[in-house]
């Protein structure tokens, strides 16, 4: 890639990314709010990532629970989510990948066990449930000592830049978990 093309890249991630806030607080009051934020940093116009998982990790109760998904797949244009939210909320309640991520709740101390003497086979064992072809994962604390996980596949995704991705991937901190 060309330094223009990068510096135009970079662009357009940034401007997706600093519309968040704002789109953030028009949903205030709906319970699934992450289900927007990752579809909007997973579209082409931010990281164009093919798959992407949310996951919070609370270890003092030594629960991992996953919160949402999004699979390219699924979503083959984009849709006017946030001029429709009742619909894209429809259509994530049905969505196959978004209810497979939903399912992965695991609370025992095996929990804390795998996941904290061996961090990478756990991830592994999540990408394969998921499917994802190249894993890519960012963790980043969450209020009261939680702590979020946003998996990805980096099999085609568009990251122009990692500080930018893992400041972007911090947006679904700030959604209420249900």
């Amino acid at each position: 890639m060309k330094n223009t093309e990068i510096l135009s890249r970079n662009t357009e991630v940034l401007r997706s990314l600093s519309t968040l806030p704002e789109k953030i607080l028009r949903l205030h009051g709906t319970e699934n709010v992450s289900e927007f934020v990752l579809y909007e940093l997973s579209h082409e116009h931010c990281f164009n990532l093919p798959k992407a998982a949310f996951f919070v990790d609370n270890p003092d109760f030594k629960c991992f629970k996953g919160i949402t998904g999004f699979n390219k797949k699924d979503h083959p244009e984009y849709v006017s989510l946030w001029d429709e939210p009742e619909k894209f909320t429809d259509v994530m309640k049905n969505n196959s990948f978004n209810q497979k991520v939903r399912s992965i709740n695991q609370c025992t101390a095996a929990h804390e066990q795998q996941a904290h003497k061996n961090p990478e086979h756990y991830l592994e064992d999540i990408a394969h449930q998921l499917d994802v072809r190249d894993l890519g994962f960012h963790r980043f604390p969450l209020k009261h000592g939680n702590h979020g996980l946003f998996v990805y596949d980096r099999h085609e995704a568009d990251i122009p830049d990692m500080q930018v991705f893992a400041r972007g991937a911090c947006f679904l901190g700030f959604c209420p978990v249900f």
